[in-house]
């Protein structure tokens, strides 16, 4: 189980919704034990997607992995965050 937020937009970035993309953060989510959390962004001037994830150590707290990866649509931002929900260790290890 995983709890997220978003404020992801409907369509994909363009001329006319590019301040709905500049947001700090468009979604992030983390698993119920609190060992895996992620986020995306938009970086406008590079017009792509920067989704990040963590393995977090459950016992002391530091970063056991970090994945970060640039997409270029919001698809592939969807479906990759459906991937780490799925398998995050997975995800994360490939």
């Amino acid at each position: 189980m995983w709890t997220r937020q978003s404020v992801l937009p409907e369509q994909e970035p363009c001329d006319f919704n590019q301040t709905d993309y500049a947001v700090p953060q468009l979604c992030a989510g983390a698993s119920d034990d609190g060992q895996f959390i992620y986020d995306a962004v938009y970086d406008v001037q590079a017009a792509w997607f920067v989704l990040t994830a963590l393995h977090i150590n459950p016992e002391w707290g530091f970063v056991e992995s970090e994945k970060r990866v640039m997409l270029a649509t919001r698809a592939e931002l969807l479906a990759q965050i459906a991937q780490i929900e799925a398998a995050p260790l997975h995800w994360l290890e490939n």
